[in-house]
């Protein structure tokens, strides 16, 4: 049997940066750019612009939502240890 001595405070913690990064993302992700905001002499350079930021964004997105899912998953096994530690408590007494 392996002894875990884990910080729930500290994982909590952790997870709480992983919502935070991932909000800021999906509020930084929606840019517009593209040909019309380049200017008349820039349009297919605005455009290449445009579909490299929507990829881009489009990967942020995939990474934020991982991110959110890593911290529901620290919050559950945080909530899992506390309550393995209590019934280990209950169970001695």
């Amino acid at each position: 049997m392996h002894i875990v001595d884990l910080d729930a405070a500290g994982v909590r913690a952790v997870a709480g940066q992983f919502d935070t990064v991932s909000q800021l993302v999906a509020v930084a992700t929606p840019l517009t750019f593209g040909a019309s905001t380049a200017g008349r002499r820039y349009p297919s350079e605005g455009e290449a612009l445009r579909r490299l930021c929507a990829l881009r964004a489009d990967e942020l997105s995939d990474w934020a939502r991982a991110a959110r899912a890593t911290s529901i998953e620290l919050r559950s096994a945080t909530e899992y240890y506390a309550e393995s530690e209590r019934a280990a408590a209950a169970r001695i007494g």
